[in-house]
């Protein structure tokens, strides 16, 4: 599975609208564990579900959140998540429509106030 990360992020790159909400979904499904995240914020997963958090669809940006929440789980480089500017969309998030995007977001930012 984790093979498959680095073709999610080229799909979320250039892929269609759709596209990039489906890689969004399918790595939002993949486990993570320290290893994993680590390889998928070197493989840039970290600007491509910024960039859908900022520009994506409803579902695109909800199915963002569900894979930062994954992240952010025991991840040593929260600084990282800073530079990437994804701290003020996950906060835009708590305001919106989406039950599943404003936990998701809740639980991100928990995990990187939280874990060391």
């Amino acid at each position: 599975a984790v093979g498959a990360l680095p073709l999610l992020v080229e799909l979320r790159s250039s892929g269609s609208d759709e596209g990039r909400s489906r890689a969004a979904g399918a790595r939002k499904k993949l486990p993570f564990d320290n290893d994993i995240a680590a390889f998928a914020l070197a493989a840039g997963v970290l600007p491509l579900l910024v960039e859908l958090l900022r520009s994506g669809s409803f579902k695109g940006r909800a199915q963002a959140t569900g894979v930062l929440l994954n992240l952010t789980f025991n991840v040593a480089n929260k600084a990282a998540f800073v530079e990437a500017s994804a701290l003020p969309l996950l906060v835009e998030l708590l305001r919106g429509r989406s039950d599943e995007g404003k936990a998701n977001a809740a639980g991100a930012l928990g995990n990187l106030m939280c874990n060391n």
